[in-house]
């Protein structure tokens, strides 16, 4: 068992190691451009199924004010009163 760990050790040493990358300035307009370019998701919950859904995510705190924000819709107000969802469609 020894000599296997001995060879492996042989080995490591002649690994060939990947060059370093030399540091990257910052370029202020790229981060700018990066910055905008974010995603924005919106989740819609249609109907009394899917207004709980968007609740229940809600409640998990996967949704913030910027990026990911969700949407009851419904044809049901009663159900759109009972769903604690901020934002919150009534239609038809």
């Amino acid at each position: 068992m020894k000599h296997l760990i001995d060879r492996v050790l042989e080995l490591q040493d002649d690994e060939i190691r990947p060059p370093k990358v030399p540091e990257i300035e910052e370029v202020p307009d790229l981060e700018n451009l990066l910055k905008s370019l974010q995603p924005k998701i919106r989740v819609f919950g249609c109907g009394g199924c899917g207004s709980n859904t968007v609740a229940r995510l809600e409640q998990e705190g996967l949704f913030d004010d910027e990026y990911v924000k969700g949407m009851a819709v419904n044809t049901d107000a009663q159900h759109l009163l009972r769903v604690s969802v901020e934002n919150k469609v009534l239609i038809g």
